[in-house]
């Protein structure tokens, strides 16, 4: 079978380079290729093993002193779990041994999880869509707890830690719950000439569906950008100097990476509608960039 993961995704835009007649548009294309080899061969794996003890420190962290933590510090131990567990699936599971390891070795060594069987498919896609999806929840109900500190101080006080647990539960399973139609349509569909690992191309209401809900969503954004730009203007009132410098720069470098993974991966799912598999490709990894 022709699959569309595979180690000819970095290595066939510079054989055809090597036999065609130079142009600036394969050029590119083939330096872009070999980004992406090293990138998923040599640094990604490290970056993901540093970030996946640091975010599970974070979390056990919290968890261990959960009575005593702020709530909205709660959420972000959530971020950690999820950011690791979505990490780990998508690099362990599908970047590294399919791109980065035939890479890294010269084509002699490649697997990819998703074409094991659909079923493979069909979990690899739920557990990623899914971990992504809650973390970005997580991060939603950590501004809106952060905001309610400091517009509502008493308010924020009196509500019990453990209410803030019942929420991250409740985060969890509606996560899961709004995932479950990627768990369900999810399949093997032969798409120009290869197989991919994705829900039916032709059904344009689960492309909208997951352009929307998924992951950082506009959804999500919608919610995040208006809470986190009240955080700094009602805290701009009582905060001054380098702190509050350096606080706003965070938010504001947050706003910039959600924004365009948005757009990007809207982008991404029009062009999948339209049949421009290349360009709805490039506009996903882009998004995934960010």
């Amino acid at each position: 079978m022709n699959y569309s993961d595979g180690p000819w995704v970095i290595f066939q835009p510079c054989d055809i380079l090597k036999h065609s007649n130079w142009s600036y548009r394969q050029h590119l294309q083939c330096c872009i290729a070999q980004f992406i080899g090293i990138w998923s061969g040599y640094i990604l794996p490290v970056i993901t093993e540093l970030t996946t003890i640091f975010n599970l420190l974070i979390c056990v962290s919290i968890t261990l002193n959960g009575c005593q933590v702020s709530k909205q510090m709660i959420y972000i131990s959530g971020v950690c779990l999820f950011r690791v567990i979505s990490n780990g699936v998508f690099v362990w599971l599908r970047q590294f041994p399919s791109v980065g390891l035939p890479y890294a070795t010269n084509q002699k060594t490649y697997f990819t999880f998703i074409f094991i069987s659909p079923f493979a498919c069909r979990l690899y896609r739920f557990v990623y869509i899914f971990s992504c999806t809650a973390m970005c929840n997580m991060r939603v109900c950590a501004s809106l707890f952060r905001c309610l500190a400091v517009c509502t101080p008493v308010k924020y006080k009196s509500c019990s830690n453990c209410y803030a647990w019942y929420i991250y539960g409740m985060i969890i399973m509606l996560s899961a719950f709004l995932m479950l139609p990627f768990a369900i349509y999810t399949d093997w569909f032969a798409n120009n000439g290869k197989i991919r690992c994705c829900y039916n191309p032709q059904d344009v209401s689960l492309q909208i569906y997951q352009a929307l809900v998924p992951n950082l969503s506009p959804v999500q954004n919608i919610l995040l950008i208006p809470l986190d730009l009240t955080f700094l203007i009602k805290l701009r009132q009582h905060m001054h100097g380098v702190l509050m410098i350096k606080l706003t720069q965070v938010e504001l470098t947050f706003i910039f990476i959600a924004v365009p993974h948005g757009v990007f991966y809207l982008l991404a799912k029009v062009y999948t509608v339209k049949s421009y598999e290349r360009r709805a490709d490039s506009f996903r990894f882009i998004a995934q960039v960010f």
